[in-house]
């Protein structure tokens, strides 16, 4: 794991170098106590909840420069992270950001957590997923941020912030919906006759039927990863996405008659995109959809119902 180091940032020095700072505080990782249950019988849980109450009755008064502390908890099979926080009295949104849980509903299962004594957001000085991205333009010049590094990773602590309506509803949406309403499932995932070429051929995705200008919505939540044209597939737009197991999730929309969203911005579950047409190679207008977990296509009708 290595050392939690923590500083300030302010508005001219950004948070590179951090080991040559002078009045540096050191964590040792891999000697952060660890609560083994969280019940108040235990005494490691009980002094991190003294401090947590503690922590919350300063936020009260007004204060400013909180101490954090560290605590390590590992997952039980029946945990989840709403129970965590509300066992823990740390919003599910610190936890999250802490631990990098990019769902509401991801699997803890034996995942050793890192449990923070304040409320507030840890935003990533080198973010990736789409939810880490947004926060860290954010508050990215925001005064007076607190940093602290976890082995590799370098954090920016805001206190006592929590996510915005939006930035919740991003966060929660964890289910996959259908790209287009009332289409007909024209071709499924795997092997079949190319409609183009006449030839078998394994199909990547799943091709929906739809009228021409039927409105193309975001499966998830996510960021628009890439905006292009090709000569197979046309006018196509790429989505990454948040993935309840921690996987690298993908969506692709092809065949796009037109496109309105923009590379790099966010957008919600449901959320417009663009509209179904027949671009490229096409024997009419459609909707091709592929779902890529980890670099590989897998069947959409696995993860959404409704497609048949």
């Amino acid at each position: 794991m290595g050392y939690i180091n923590v500083y300030k940032k302010n508005n001219s020095i950004l948070c590179f170098f951090f080991f040559i700072l002078l009045h540096t505080r050191f964590i040792s990782a891999q000697k952060l106590p660890e609560i083994s249950d969280l019940s108040h019988k235990n005494i490691l849980f009980k002094q991190f909840s003294e401090e947590v109450e503690k922590n919350y009755r300063l936020l009260a008064q007004g204060n400013t420069s909180i101490s954090l502390q560290f605590f390590y908890y590992r997952a039980e099979k029946n945990d989840t992270l709403l129970t965590i926080a509300a066992r823990s009295l740390i919003p599910y949104e610190t936890l999250a950001s802490l631990n990098r849980l990019g769902e509401v509903g991801a699997n803890i299962e034996g995942k050793l957590l890192i449990l923070p004594t304040c409320p507030g957001l840890f935003i990533l000085e080198k973010p990736f997923s789409p939810l880490e991205i947004l926060l860290k333009e954010k508050y990215l010049h925001e005064p007076n941020l607190v940093c602290y590094t976890l082995g590799d990773t370098l954090f920016y602590f805001i206190q006592d912030a929590r996510l915005s309506g939006t930035e919740r509803a991003f966060f929660l949406d964890s289910n996959l919906r259908l790209p287009v309403f009332h289409a007909v499932l024209s071709s499924n995932y795997g092997q079949r006759l190319s409609p183009i070429t006449g030839k078998s051929s394994f199909h990547e995705g799943v091709d929906l039927a739809a009228p021409e200008g039927s409105l193309v919505m975001a499966c998830k939540a996510g960021q628009i990863e890439q905006i292009g044209y090709s000569q197979i597939y046309g006018n196509f737009i790429i989505i990454k996405h948040e993935d309840e197991k921690g996987r690298q999730m993908r969506s692709f929309y092809a065949h796009l008659k037109t496109i309105d969203c923009k590379e790099a911005s966010f957008v919600l579950g449901g959320a417009t995109i663009g509209s179904v047409g027949s671009t490229g190679l096409s024997t009419g207008p459609h909707l091709h959809f592929e779902i890529w977990l980890n670099g590989k296509t897998i069947d959409p009708n696995d993860l959404i119902k409704g497609i048949r």
